[in-house]
């Protein structure tokens, strides 16, 4: 099995909004989960349940890792 590295890098919602209704991952320390998928519908944000984060709850995005990369995507970093 080859191991694939991917960065992530985290968006804070004050500075950078991601598109609208993208799913991405979504950092929120106070809830459960406190990263999981959602989307910012560019006025609120939602967790992929449907339910609506409350204000303030967001403090980070990012887009989701793009997995193994196929033949018309730039090669990953691969792990030693």
């Amino acid at each position: 099995m080859t191991r694939v590295l991917e960065t992530i890098e985290w968006f804070d919602p004050r500075e950078q909004l991601p598109d609208a209704d993208a799913v991405v991952l979504v950092r929120a320390p106070a809830k459960d989960e406190p990263v999981w998928l959602g989307w910012y519908d560019g006025v609120y944000w939602f967790c992929v349940d449907g339910s609506e984060y409350e204000e303030g709850t967001v403090t980070g995005w990012a887009a989701i890792p793009s997995g193994e990369p196929d033949s018309d995507s730039a090669p990953a970093r691969r792990a030693p």
